[in-house]
């Protein structure tokens, strides 16, 4: 929490928490730092006190279309689900099972997907949205969503369309982060990943198991997009720590090329955790 205020407190400082959580819960925990702009439900939803005023794309007129399509397959295929429509850039279709009628609900289910990946193929206007298939233990989801809108990806894209920045850095620990790091990554910038060394049992139970589309703590995507890795929130939280007591900007820029620098050329070398290496900024001096 200091460390979030910190940052914030200057105001050459963009300071970003964006959650899956709504924006009324990251309001009550965080809702007293001045300055720190808040982004719950991935991105879609915004609190009001934000410093940085974004505008989020208005799709409204095609989820409505989206929308009357799903009936219409629903009805079809006689199913008896309902929509969602809560949230501005996913509509979700659930359908509650029992344990007798789960295979049968399953394959209707599937039906539908189908018929909707077909209708989303075939128009143009709908060609944004993609669908997946889950099972809660006792419903499915038919989620549609947004390619773009629905996921972390939206309002590390929008800030960037902002304005040049100096330097930009995300910090995650969870797998839909990976949407804010790709964004970063393309973009020329810097994202870390927070995670602990995975167990031997938990390398062992991995080559068993069927790796989820985004599951990044069994598949080999959980490395795909962040440039870092620290193995403990202690040392991501001294790092930033580290930049608040920079004394210039340059200092902190010669700092940060150089910690980057370390900190990748031991990965490159065989620790691709990133344990040792870590700079103090602005001095560089090293500390475990």
């Amino acid at each position: 929490m200091k460390v979030l205020k910190d940052l914030a407190a200057n105001l050459n400082n963009q300071v970003w928490l964006v959650t899956s959580k709504e924006v009324s819960e990251l309001e009550t925990t965080y809702g007293k730092i001045p300055v720190l702009n808040l982004a719950g439900k991935k991105g879609a939803e915004l609190s009001t006190s934000n410093n940085l005023k974004l505008e989020l794309p208005d799709i409204s007129n095609t989820k409505q279309l989206l929308k009357a399509k799903e009936v219409e397959i629903s009805s079809n295929l006689n199913l008896a689900g309902r929509i969602n429509d809560e949230e501005p850039y996913r509509l979700p279709y659930i359908h509650d099972y029992e344990d007798d009628n789960k295979y049968q609900i399953n394959m209707e289910m599937n039906k539908m997907r189908e018929s909707v990946q077909e209708a989303i193929k075939n128009n143009q206007i709908l060609e944004d949205f993609e669908v997946e298939f889950r099972d809660h233990g006792d419903k499915f989801e038919l989620d549609l969503q947004h390619k773009v809108y629905s996921n972390m990806r939206l309002i590390p894209a929008m800030v960037l369309q902002k304005g040049a920045h100096d330097f930009v850095l995300s910090v995650g620990n969870m797998d839909i982060e990976e949407k804010i790091h790709k964004v970063l990554r393309t973009a020329g910038h810097h994202a870390i990943i927070v995670k602990e060394e995975e167990s031997i049992f938990g390398k062992f139970a991995k080559y068993f198991q069927y790796p989820e589309e985004f599951d990044f703590k069994s598949g080999s995507m959980w490395r795909l997009y962040a440039s870092y890795r620290l193995d403990n929130h202690e040392k991501a939280i001294r790092f930033l720590e580290s930049m608040i007591e920079s004394s210039s900007w340059e200092i902190l820029k010669e700092s940060l090329d150089f910690w980057f620098e370390k900190l990748m050329a031991e990965q490159q070398g065989g620790n691709k955790h990133g344990y040792d290496t870590l700079i103090q900024i602005g001095n560089k001096t090293g500390f475990n």
